[in-house]
């Protein structure tokens, strides 16, 4: 089961990553102090205003390249990749005699559909 703490958004989901993927050591701890020196802010889904000062872009940026790949859900385990192609992803069962297709797995964009990349343009 996943649940979902993000219940303010002044705190919860981009106020807080920053910090978070410093305290995991997956971005270096200057680039948290450039981000705070700069009142660098972002929030999920743009419910908020983001900086937009070209500093604060630039370190957006580079802490989405550097946590990209990574499963928000899950930083501390290993982010498998599923199968690109949807023929990959498919499989097949038999309900009450009928054969049914159906796809395995989600991808976090499917599992997130209203979720963007918004640090790419904050």
């Amino acid at each position: 089961m996943v649940g979902n703490g993000a219940t303010n958004w002044s705190y919860d989901v981009w106020p807080s990553f920053p910090q978070t993927l410093a305290n995991m050591q997956i971005i270096e701890q200057g680039l948290l102090s450039d981000w705070e020196k700069h009142d660098c802010q972002a929030y999920f889904h743009n419910v908020r205003p983001a900086t937009k000062t070209p500093e604060c872009i630039a370190m957006a940026k580079r802490m989405n390249d550097l946590s990209g790949q990574l499963n928000w859900y899950d930083l501390y385990r290993k982010n498998y990749d599923l199968p690109t192609s949807s023929i990959d992803r498919q499989g097949t069962t038999t309900i009450a005699g009928e054969t049914r297709t159906y796809k395995r797995g989600m991808t976090m964009a499917e599992y997130t559909p209203f979720f963007t990349k918004h640090f790419d343009n904050p």
